[in-house]
Order: structure tokens, then sequence, then C-alpha cells
């Protein structure tokens, strides 16, 4: 598993906001045009200039639009779109995993909780005398 952040689509603005912030921005082109000479005729010359522009990779509004699970009634019929922000790496836009339409992964969903921390058990033990 890759160490990060796993999301979907937000029900709070302020949530969404975090996670456009946290997704960065991404560098596009804007394309302005000009032009000069005649106006009844010809035009005797268009001029294009590119400037390099910031843009969220998502806005907020995007990423509150996120496309959820399909549902029929109680039942999950498509899977949906999520974020992943992996640590150190660029984020990616995903695929909600059904796990239980794999194999693998519903066998290790039926496998029960442990009954105690392996961490709160060694704590335990070095407190006593």
């Amino acid at each position: 598993m890759i160490a990060g952040r796993y999301t979907y689509a937000p029900n709070e603005g302020k949530t969404a906001d975090w996670l456009s912030h946290e997704l960065g921005n991404k560098t596009v082109n804007l394309e302005q045009l000009s032009e000069s000479g005649q106006r009844a005729g010809i035009l005797s010359q268009v001029s294009r200039h590119y400037s390099p522009m910031a843009r969220p990779l998502m806005t907020a509004d995007e990423v509150k639009r996120l496309p959820g699970p399909v549902k029929e009634g109680s039942r999950i019929t498509a899977p949906g779109q999520m974020l992943i922000l992996p640590t150190g790496r660029r984020p990616i836009l995903g695929r909600q995993v059904l796990y239980f339409e794999d194999p693998t992964f519903d066998a290790r969903s039926r496998i029960p909780p442990p009954c105690t921390d392996d961490l709160l058990q060694a704590g335990f033990a070095s407190a006593s005398p």
C-alpha cells in the first residue's frame, strides 16, 4: 500500500478547499491574440502571445464533483473516483476498489480484527514489575 492520503468527494467546502490546496498547481499556457491593420479589408497582422499561468490541478468545486459509486438500492454496481495523495509523489486520480468483487480483497476483509494491539501489549508488559 502506498503511504499517503486516500480521499473521496468531500461534503464540506473547507475540506474541498484543503484538498485543492494539497493537490497543488499546474501550469497552463494562456493564448492571447492581438490584431492590427484595416478593419474593412483583410487584417494585415495577427499576433499570438502565450503566457504561462498557474491553475489549481483541481479546484475545490471539481474536487466536490468527483463521481461517487453507482448504486442500485443499497448495492454498489460501479466504482466511483478517488484521489490518492502519495507521500513525496504526484497525486493520482484513481478508481475505487470494490473489494467485494475481488476474491483476494474479499477474503482479507473477512479476517477478524485482533483482540489486542501489539504495541499496547508491549507497553503493559514493560510497565509491570
